[in-house]
């Protein structure tokens, strides 16, 4: 295996070694790349209204609206985007469920006090804090980062309130970390069109959190890469905190079905750390794993016992209505004069951007192309214990599965989160 995945000399700054070739097995089929991003482009362009669709700037929301129902499937926030309750769903079950902590101090950078807040909250905003009740999500991370010409990028900062019926709500936005006269906290009664370009300016950072080169931040593995330890480290398990929180629920019940695979196959061919120390492929894996990367490495911090991390997008969702998360062009806002909605689009993105790229583009990768968790493509396992360990792994996931969707038709009348049933889960990334 090591000469089929022999490593090259090749650097790109900040990343892992690249692979001299890739085994066809592990190419994209030849079903993928033709029926993939750019045969479904070429099966569009048959569409009857497709020049006027993709061509020029979208005059209205209405407008952007056309697009779905005959060229793609409408998504489920189409009606609702500019509701703050969806903003802070968004926050729990969207593209980036794992960036909200428990705010226990206001942040110098943030200036808002009780009097600004008193309208959104049910309690002083000391009582909320010291109640567990206050969230924030700060994208420092984003700060002076190089963009292309005629782009901005945000770095915000935001503030959302657990009400008393369990609803997330966000109460501040600050759209830029360092505060100013040009940099106002924006608040849910501001003017309608101003909040809401605040929480579209928000999103377009939401949006490009993973994509930032030169600013990735210093992750560990025995804490952002094991789901128990990131949920506690950002202060969020308590049994009251968050109660919608379905991605948190949902992926623990994943989290410990894998893990109790993991330590039943472990313990069928490891009976001791003797056998673990003496085993030299597994030695191995782990020296490449802790080794910089300048060293072929890739420079983790890394515990054998807790390689177990899950995460599934839910991209088309999110991503194809534009003003939900549209890629924004101009200035954001610097103040909070009153904005009408031709305000909004003169921000968005041409249509061409958004029909042909945003919306093609996560309509493909949104489409499951491996099997379910569980369903290897290839069978490795021949050996009749392991095989019993792999059918006993099946059952916990069928029985979670049952359980996913149980919750959704009794439990969950807010919101439905299928993301993380077991039947929907792959195997692996596909993109």
């Amino acid at each position: 295996m090591r000469k089929l995945y022999e490593l090259t000399g090749e650097r790109l700054q900040g990343c892992p070694p690249l692979v001299k070739q890739l085994p066809l097995n592990e190419a994209f089929s030849f079903a993928t790349q033709a029926f993939g991003i750019g045969g479904k482009l070429l099966s569009l362009k048959a569409v009857a209204k497709w020049d006027e669709l993709t061509s020029g700037q979208f005059e209205s929301f209405e407008d952007m609206e056309k697009v779905f129902g005959t060229v793609f499937p409408k998504p489920s926030n189409l009606r609702r985007w500019k509701d703050d309750k969806l903003f802070g769903m968004q926050r729990l079950m969207g593209v980036n469920p794992d960036v909200i902590h428990l705010c226990t101090k206001i942040p110098s950078k943030l200036p808002v006090n009780n009097e600004m807040l008193k309208p959104f909250l049910e309690m002083s905003l000391e009582d909320a804090l010291t109640k567990n009740r206050i969230f924030i999500i700060d994208y420092e991370i984003m700060d002076g980062l190089p963009i292309k010409s005629g782009f901005t990028m945000t770095s915000p900062i935001a503030l959302f309130y657990q009400q008393n019926d369990g609803t997330l709500k966000p109460i501040a936005i600050q759209l830029f970390q360092k505060p100013g006269v040009d940099n106002p906290v924006f608040l849910p009664s501001d003017p309608e069109y101003t909040w809401v370009l605040a929480k579209m300016w928000f999103n377009v950072a939401d949006d490009q959190l993973s994509t930032n080169p030169g600013k990735i931040k210093a992750w560990r593995l025995d804490v952002d890469g094991t789901l128990p330890n990131d949920i506690k480290e950002r202060g969020l398990d308590g049994s009251s905190c968050l109660p919608d929180f379905y991605y948190r629920d949902d992926a623990m019940e994943i989290y410990n079905a894998i893990l109790k695979y993991v330590q039943k196959y472990i313990n069928l061919y490891y009976a001791s750390d003797k056998e673990v120390l003496n085993d030299e492929e597994l030695q191995q894996w782990r020296k490449e794993m802790v080794a910089p990367v300048d060293e072929q490495g890739l420079g983790m911090l890394v515990y054998l016992e807790k390689m177990t991390n899950l995460l599934r997008k839910n991209q088309y969702e999110e991503y194809a209505f534009p003003p939900n998360f549209d890629n924004l062009t101009g200035i954001p806002p610097k103040t909070k004069d009153k904005l009408k909605e031709e305000n909004l689009n003169a921000t968005s993105s041409t249509k061409s951007n958004n029909v042909r790229h945003t919306l093609v583009i996560t309509d493909t990768l949104s489409t499951d192309n491996t099997h379910a968790l569980g369903n290897f493509e290839v069978q490795y396992i021949t050996d009749v214990k392991a095989l019993k360990i792999l059918d006993e792994f099946k059952a916990d996931l069928a029985k979670i599965a049952q359980v996913n969707k149980e919750k959704n038709n009794k439990d969950r009348k807010i919101e439905k989160y299928w993301a993380l049933n077991p039947k929907r889960v792959p195997n692996s990334i596909a993109i």
